[in-house]
């Protein structure tokens, strides 16, 4: 600002400025809260999770609910309410079509662990390494030593009705825990998608109006990224659980149902939903007929061929299928940087990590592109 004669005011002297008034350090703190925030999240995940889950709700029925409000004219809370019942009433349906057989495979998977650990010990063509690991005695040391809250679970299965009081004990809380969670992200849900829109528009008004518009251009550049990877992941995600629960079916391989539920779970993540592959020849080894300890003629067929086929389609049906149709370009990172940011954020963040990387780096790398490159290019320019 100038004043009435036109000048200019002096500028304060370093001596006299506060530490906000350097850019470095308004940067600097600011990288630090972003730090923070995401730190104390990840502390606090087991509270933060239902909320995250909600937003990303919110989130991703933002435009739907948008949409209904500007052209059906319906309110956003009568939209979002009806979004909540279909959503309901669509895992509730699904759930109850899937619980006999789901139920049937999980109680036969555990009853059959200590089974396989007895079979293995007397193969033939089993190698020395393994036969040497004695995985019967390791199952009873577990069933006599359990520890947190998995094994005493894995106890009562392994060992019988006696121990269920046990496990009971140590599954209260855990249950309790999801209940809850499952409870609050309904509500959640609602508040978070009756404001999303209003609150978005409101944080505009904090941006400085010098680079505003410059601002919201970047910040919708990764929106689209964002918003079409996890649209298309979801998508991606279900189709594959269903073709790998159907050609595992096909291919006689066992728990072929919860085998299609983790690649689909695992498949949100890319490149990992390939798991299930190894997994399926294991189970098949383990459930193959045996005559004298040794596997009988055609076992091949359910422990290798069936499962690399199932694999390999549903590999190639994404590649080249889905991804492109579903997916699109919408973070525009190779093959090889996304295999790295998928390990990067496993090992930093466990599965929080592995959820949020690539969404992550694809907002880096339009930063990259549309913020840091073409200073760095300047600076490099005038000096």
């Amino acid at each position: 600002m100038s004043d009435e004669t036109g000048n200019r005011p002096p500028r304060p002297s370093v001596a006299d400025r506060r530490l906000w008034q350097f850019a470095a350090v308004r940067d600097v703190v600011l990288i630090a809260i972003v730090l923070f925030l995401v730190w104390f999240g990840y502390y606090l995940r087991s509270i933060f999770t239902p909320l995250l889950i909600a937003l990303t709700l919110a989130y991703l029925f933002d435009p739907l609910i948008t949409y209904a409000e500007r052209r059906a004219k319906m309110p956003r809370p009568l939209t979002i309410v009806l979004l909540i019942v279909v959503l309901v009433l669509a895992v509730a349906g699904l759930g109850a079509y899937m619980y006999t057989p789901l139920k049937t495979q999980t109680v036969t998977f555990a009853n059959d662990l200590e089974a396989w650990a007895q079979d293995l010990t007397q193969r033939e063509d089993l190698p020395a390494w393994v036969k040497e690991l004695d995985l019967e005695k390791r199952l009873k040391d577990i069933q006599k030593n359990p520890s947190g809250v998995a094994l005493p679970v894995l106890r009562a299965v392994l060992s019988g009705s006696g121990h269920v009081a046990d496990a009971l004990g140590g599954l209260f809380g855990t249950v309790t825990s999801l209940a809850m969670s499952a409870a609050l992200i309904p509500i959640y849900f609602f508040f978070f998608a009756w404001q999303f829109s209003p609150m978005t528009r409101s944080l505009e008004q904090y941006l400085p109006a010098s680079s505003r518009q410059r601002i919201l251009e970047v910040v919708q550049r990764m929106d689209a990224a964002v918003a079409a990877f996890v649209r298309g992941r979801i998508i991606i995600a279900g189709i594959m659980g269903a073709m790998f629960a159907v050609g595992f079916l096909i291919c006689g391989v066992p728990y072929w149902l919860l085998l299609g539920l983790l690649g689909g779970l695992l498949s949100l993540i890319p490149f990992v939903g390939g798991v299930v592959w190894p997994i399926a020849m294991l189970l098949g080894y383990l459930n193959a007929p045996t005559i004298d300890g040794a596997m009988e003629e055609g076992w091949y067929w359910s422990v290798l061929v069936g499962p690399t086929i199932v694999f390999a389609i549903v590999q190639f049906v994404e590649g080249w299928i889905l991804t492109p149709w579903i997916g699109g370009k919408s973070v525009n990172l190779d093959t090889v940087t996304m295999i790295v940011v998928v390990f990067i954020g496993g090992a930093v963040g466990g599965m929080y990590g592995l959820l949020l990387c690539v969404p992550v780096a694809a907002c880096i790398r339009i930063l990259m592109i549309d913020v840091i490159l073409p200073r760095l290019r300047q600076w490099s320019a005038e000096n």
